[in-house]
């Protein structure tokens, strides 16, 4: 049954669920079992990235569609404005020099230099996640990379950890049904877009707020590879899709991708509908909440250093400029957190940010002193705030980063979600075509054949599988060789 889990200090503890102000509050600092777990978690790596380290990226530029500000003050967002932008395109699981066509859930992080400040835009191609709780993100992480023993498989989750970590939490079913599917495997990162996952906050300049989750969409559509495409290609050329996104902007076909949102009413009660705004793991369809467009980023220049630009780069979802907040969705609230972390051990020094492919283009005025690699002069006899001395005063007035009108009322504890893991799943597996959901069935069986323990597989299938849909738990189990498992409630 495996040990009961404690601190670093050998106290009994729990951190699987977040410390919260109520089930449905934000998650609070005072969790501290919780932020040691996330901040080792961050510096387990030296200098390659703990996840997403393959990766690729270009220079482009975001362009708003119109007026913007009935929904919030971001300054990217309103009419007229043009943004320089630097994205980066990226795989989950492999580490540095792994092959970037492999079936993986794609990172798509966007960081916009704005005349506001910077802003990130922290995306996935798929609009799921794999658990629903930042505590688990470390675990989730830790049971798809290699096994801790072996050391292998380095460039897939087709092993015991992986799906056993599946089986326990069932929320991921959904997002694991997108990996093994074909979206699972895109043709290139000009055809695959990207999604924010969780929920934010537009703020208007009166203080207005609205509820949204946002999605870059390709303009060329989406195209994906199949099975024996992707590991020939992945066979001669690892890093297809590096090259081909360098090779098409350097002959000036530049790929635009439309940013979208989709628009929800800000109420205590973080649901729209009897879908959870609070779950990542959650997808609202389209067809439930059309978006709208707010404007196009077209990609038009490529890095002139690998290293300096595209392995130096640094983003996180902290990183918002005025007009644009969060809600208490405890993947956020730890991401929050991590990532910033993860940056100052990545580079050595909280002063990353002063590097040139992180910089904003607006000045940067504060008393963030000193360290490693500080590369700002700063002038003066003045270096604290307040002061009367001609040093930095605190901003005010519409300009200053505001995070809306919240109000949390709750026992304090830590509340799992109980949204229902199978149904979206078992209606996307439903709605593809015949070849398509042969296609997904192969992968189950080709991930799930590969797993050593036979206990693993069989109650990957019974538990997760099944839930699903009964004939792609049996389609699976024939290929695999297990026991076919009955309907469920026969």
């Amino acid at each position: 049954m495996g040990q009961a889990e404690t601190g670093e200090l050998g106290v009994p503890v729990n951190t699987t669920v977040s410390l919260k102000v109520g089930p449905r509050g934000p998650v609070l600092l005072e969790d501290t079992i919780g932020r040691k777990k996330v901040l080792h978690f961050a510096k387990e790596r030296q200098a390659e990235r703990v996840v997403h380290a393959v990766g690729h990226g270009a220079y482009g530029t975001f362009v708003s569609n119109g007026d913007h500000s009935n929904l919030t003050s971001a300054c990217f967002l309103q009419a007229g404005a043009s943004s320089d932008t630097f994205v980066r395109f990226s795989t989950v699981v492999s580490p540095a020099g792994g092959a970037d066509v492999d079936r993986d859930i794609r990172g798509f992080a966007t960081k916009l230099f704005t005349q506001c400040g910077n802003h990130d835009l922290l995306g996935l191609h798929l609009p799921s996640f794999l658990v629903n709780d930042g505590l688990l993100f470390p675990d989730v992480v830790h049971a798809i990379k290699q096994e801790p023993d072996s050391g292998f498989p380095s460039f897939g989750t087709a092993h015991s950890t992986a799906y056993d970590f599946f089986t326990q939490r069932t929320e991921s079913a959904f997002q694991v049904m997108n990996v093994l599917s074909d979206l699972g495997i895109p043709r290139t990162s000009r055809h695959h877009g990207s999604a924010g996952v969780s929920t934010y906050r537009f703020i208007n300049a009166e203080g207005a707020t609205t509820l949204f989750k946002w999605y870059f969409i390709p303009k060329l559509g989406y195209r994906s590879n199949v099975q024996d495409e992707m590991s020939k290609i992945g066979g001669k050329l690892p890093q297809f899709q590096r090259a081909d996104l360098y090779n098409n902007i350097a002959a000036g076909r530049f790929p635009e991708y439309d940013l979208m949102v989709q628009l929800f009413p800000d109420n205590d009660s973080f649901m729209y509908k009897n879908y959870d705004l609070l779950d990542p793991t959650i997808v609202i369809p389209f067809e439930e909440n059309p978006p709208i467009t707010l404007g196009t980023m077209t990609l038009n220049r490529n890095p002139t250093n690998y290293f300096a630009e595209t392995e130096q780069v640094a983003f996180s979802p902290a990183n918002v400029v005025t007009g644009i907040s969060f809600v208490p969705d405890p993947v956020i609230s730890w991401r929050l957190l991590a990532y910033d972390e993860t940056h100052h051990y990545r580079h050595g020094s909280e002063n990353f940010v002063e590097m040139g492919v992180n910089s904003p283009i607006v000045p940067v005025n504060n008393n963030f002193r000193d360290g490693l690699m500080q590369m700002y002069l700063y002038e003066g006899n003045s270096a604290s705030t307040p002061n009367n001395i001609g040093g930095i005063h605190e901003a005010s007035g519409p300009t200053a980063y505001g995070y809306g009108n919240q109000n949390f009322n709750g026992r304090i504890g830590r509340y799992e979600f109980n949204n229902d893991p199978y149904t979206q799943a078992a209606i996307f597996f439903n709605s593809q075509n015949n070849y398509s959901q042969q296609h997904t069935v192969d992968a189950y069986r080709l991930e799930i054949g590969l797993i050593a323990d036979q206990n693993v597989k069989i109650n990957f299938v019974n538990k997760v599988l099944n839930s699903i849909d009964n004939c792609l738990a049996r389609r699976v189990a024939y290929g695999l060789g297990v026991p076919l498992p009955a309907a469920q409630g026969t």
